[in-house]
């Protein structure tokens, strides 16, 4: 079976790093425009959860990027399944990130380099449970 999902969007806002065991993850969410037009001329846009576990890697990307930049993020799709507080079954998705691509800020100018650079999480980080 194949579960590959490749997105480009804006940050919807900064990253937030959270430790997990030994691992950190960062979350956030990326806002993906459709390709078509609505009714009222306006393209709508999905607004995408997104996962990057490692060691380093998602602190480096809280650094390097935030609310409005622009990213790639290539991954999986999950769906996470809970019952919440008020007996209700709940179902969402999130993307868990294999690769983020993004603009590297200069730390002494906040101008970003031209040069697009990855981030790669390695096999095992990816079977993390939390």
């Amino acid at each position: 079976m194949l579960n590959t999902i490749s997105l480009e969007g804006r940050l919807v806002r900064n990253v937030e790093v959270i430790k997990v065991g030994t691992a950190s993850v960062a979350k956030f969410s990326i806002a993906v425009g459709r390709n078509y037009k609505a009714k009222d001329g306006t393209y709508p846009t999905d607004f995408i959860p997104v996962e990057l576990w490692g060691d380093k890697l998602p602190s480096m990307m809280a650094e390097n990027v935030g609310k409005g930049d622009k990213v790639t993020v290539n991954g999986s799709l999950y769906m996470n399944n809970y019952t919440n507080k008020e007996g209700n079954e709940i179902h969402s998705f999130i993307v868990r990130a294999n690769n983020v691509w993004f603009d590297f800020k200069k730390k002494d100018n906040p101008v970003k380099e031209d040069k697009a650079d990855s981030i790669d999480v390695d096999d095992a980080a990816m079977g993390l449970e939390f």
